[in-house]
């Protein structure tokens, strides 16, 4: 596993192309090239790096250059300068050999349309590339149905392409493709044939797959609105060119041209900020060992009426108010009868179009959890309402939304 880097790349389809590329830098200007020399530029000094196990958008309208992208991130298309670098090494400059083994184990690429051979099981599909590796057949076998049941699959082993839905189809490719332990996984427009209110969760249940094994994924999608619900890092192309990259947010807040700014001016921010860009940690925490007399200190010094709670793995416990610290002392006990437990939680991937409601119905800040329930910080109604404003002033600790006593 590396990281991946892409420096200054060309892609030029005509005789001689290498020659154009020093005289692009006078002046770019796709159409003028085309018609003063009948070459076409699909890709022009395109750079970017992406991380290890990073999920990465490419953007744009059609023709510009997304496909052709991949290809030559693949291997599949030769490029005309520039470079391509995994890991430090240059794989632009593999010899053939090499560059085959690189295609075959190091990435992979699923095309729009993804065809399976109908003439052969879902089992048979995905342990194909493995055969023509020379791998044997119980170890190809195991391998697939790895693959299968990863993507939810391991049921449709033995029957045939013709009796799986698209989205099923276009899992069974992706299982192919990680059957052989890449290190990128490349794909063109994901989930193509399924209806659109499903592929946004497809899509998104995919990256959530790759980040946990801890693959690269870089996906194309011809619609800005559908990719920055993801909440990935999107790079915008226009006529083969890098016009931005950067997260959906700060895309939202400051357009890098004009032809952004109109690219993304009918997006609907409520569903690309998440609770991770707007959340806070509370001003205070306490743990759940700690004494009724801590947790007033504790309100007092930070001009609270309430403070979360938490055990000493950083899990959400719940809150107690002051009234609820005053009982403890009362009784003589611990804070743990008197915590409010029934608190809205959310997960930092919530976007503030499903935040909305829960802090109209709440007086509480919305913790937001991970899977396992560890805090990793809260949501306040001013946060909300800022993120709807476009205003990124958000009170540090959102103290004015802390709960009163009850």
């Amino acid at each position: 596993m590396a990281d991946l880097s892409v420096v200054k790349l060309t892609k030029i389809i005509g005789s001689n192309a290498e020659g154009l590329v020093p005289s692009l830098a006078q002046g770019y200007d796709k159409k003028k090239v085309k018609d003063e020399t009948g070459k076409t530029v699909v890709l022009y000094d395109v750079s970017f790096d992406v991380r290890e196990g990073e999920c990465v958008a490419v953007v744009g309208p059609t023709g510009c250059g997304k496909t052709i992208l991949l290809r030559c991130l693949a291997l599949l298309s030769p490029t005309t300068a520039g470079s391509i670098s995994l890991g430090g090494e240059d794989v632009t400059r593999l010899p053939p050999r090499a560059a085959t083994e690189y295609r075959r184990s190091r990435v992979a690429m699923i095309s729009e349309r993804c065809p399976l051979f109908e003439n052969r099981t879902v089992l048979e599909n995905v342990s194909f590339a493995l055969r023509l590796r020379g791998v044997d057949r119980r170890g190809r076998e195991k391998a697939a149905r790895e693959a299968l049941a990863l993507m939810g699959l391991e049921n449709t082993a033995d029957v045939y392409p013709s009796s799986l839905g698209p989205a099923a189809c276009f899992k069974a490719a992706v299982a192919r493709a990680l059957a052989c332990g890449p290190e990128i996984l490349l794909i063109d427009e994901p989930y193509p044939d399924v209806d659109p209110s499903q592929r946004h969760f497809l899509t998104y249940e995919l990256i959530k797959l790759m980040r946990r094994l801890g693959k690269t994924l870089i996906f194309t999608m011809h619609n800005p609105n559908d990719a920055f619900k993801l909440g990935v890092r999107v790079i915008l192309l226009r006529d083969g060119r890098v016009e931005q990259d950067a997260l959906p947010e700060e895309i939202l807040k400051d357009p890098a041209n004009d032809f952004v700014r109109y690219l993304v001016m009918d997006i609907d921010r409520t569903r690309v900020i998440t609770a991770r860009n707007i959340m806070t940690m509370p001003s205070s925490l306490i743990f759940e060992s700690t004494g009724p007399h801590w947790a007033i200190r504790e309100m007092k010094a930070n001009g609270l009426s309430s403070v979360f709670v938490v055990n000493n793995e950083m899990r959400l416990r719940g809150l107690i108010t002051i009234d609820g610290a005053v009982s403890a002392i009362k009784e003589a006990g611990s804070i743990d009868g008197h915590l409010i437990k029934d608190l809205p939680t959310a997960s930092p991937d919530t976007s503030v179009n499903d935040l909305m409601p829960i802090a109209a119905s709440t007086r509480f800040p919305i913790s937001i959890v991970d899977e396992e329930g560890h805090l990793l910080g809260i949501v306040t109604r001013v946060s909300v309402i800022a993120s709807l404003m476009g205003d990124d002033e958000v009170p540090p600790d959102g103290r004015e939304e802390v709960t009163p006593s009850a």
